[in-house]
């Protein structure tokens, strides 16, 4: 019995010294995204979420801009939907290799400018199209404010 408790103290010493949490995070300064939408700003590429925006030269770089500048832990593992710019979808190749976006990410095109009313659109819109299988990408059409599939 006085082995079998020495081992577990040693064990659960050994654990303790080894386990070190990667980094704490506080509730509030977290930032989960459903939503992305990726438009150039210029000659560059703009990445934008809920109140977080990146940019940079290339898909990369806008999502590093967009973790370095946001006001907390940007989480992009809970994105659900990405909406591309037509002028940005040279971006599509990284955009679909990148292991931080999940598999089941469904994927747009948008001719016409994003607005908040785009979150609620695709939402009620299910793509086919996502990350593992990106064929037939529905564009969506904004007319005026408004946003229909086209």
């Amino acid at each position: 019995m006085r082995i079998a408790a020495a081992l577990y103290a040693v064990f659960l010493a050994a654990a303790l010294v080894w386990y070190r949490p990667s980094q704490a995070t506080e509730l509030d300064q977290m930032i989960p995204l459903e939503l992305l939408w990726i438009e150039t700003d210029g000659e560059m590429l703009a990445v934008e979420g809920k109140a977080v925006k990146g940019i940079g030269e290339d898909w990369e770089a806008a999502l590093k801009d967009l973790e370095q500048t946001a006001s907390g832990t940007v989480f992009l593992e809970t994105v659900e939907r990405v909406v591309i710019a037509e002028e940005a979808a040279d971006c599509l190749p990284q955009l679909l290799e990148d292991p931080k976006l999940r598999p089941s990410v469904q994927l747009y095109l948008l001719r016409g400018d994003a607005t908040e009313k785009l979150e609620a659109f695709t939402s009620a819109h299910p793509s086919e199209a996502v990350a593992d299988d990106p064929k037939g990408i529905p564009i969506i059409l904004e007319e005026e404010g408004r946003y229909r599939i086209g």
